[in-house]
């Protein structure tokens, strides 16, 4: 019977290190994103779940979209209005754009009318002054709105008035 000498056992670990290193670059979840927990999505699946929903972005940190209203983890009383309103789950505009609201950051979306970009933006508006404690609203109140939005026609502002 015939002993490995030291080096010999070093290589045979190092050709164990590179075909374990190469198997776990193989290896991937062939599970549709759909099926995965959010924290279990990949890059790969990010992309796939924006490419489904006809989702492009350009810019650097964008964070993920949200998958559905209940991953989202809105308070009760945006989940409320969002029942009131009538959407059973995220449009795309509102898949990407309320995370990005969410982050006080600037975003220009282009979607089509009656996708629901009003509420893209306002979810993110109601949850930062939800946040607010409630004392401060009140103190608040008399000194001028938390936000103002604008408008390009007549009928829109209408329109955002009797969804707010």
């Amino acid at each position: 019977e015939k002993r490995r000498t030291e080096l010999e056992k070093e290589q045979e670990k190092l050709r164990l290190k590179k075909v374990k290193r190469k198997e776990d670059k193989q290896k991937w979840d062939d599970r549709h994103w759909s099926e995965k927990d959010q924290d279990e999505m990949t890059e790969r699946d990010w992309r796939i779940f924006r490419e489904d929903y006809n989702i492009t972005i350009k810019g650097g940190k964008i964070p993920n979209p949200i998958r559905s209203w209940k991953e989202a983890g809105f308070h009760n009383d945006i989940m409320d209005i969002i029942n009131k309103v009538g959407y059973k789950s995220p449009t795309p505009i509102q898949r990407q754009a309320i995370p990005i609201g969410l982050q006080n950051r600037d975003i220009i979306g282009v979607a089509e009318t009656g996708s629901g970009k009003t509420l893209a933006f306002l979810i993110p508006l109601l949850t930062w002054i939800q946040s607010l404690p409630k004392s401060e609203r009140m103190e608040d109140a008399d000194q001028g709105p938390y936000a103002i939005i604008l408008a390009p026609t007549r009928e829109l502002a209408q329109q955002i008035e009797e969804e707010t």
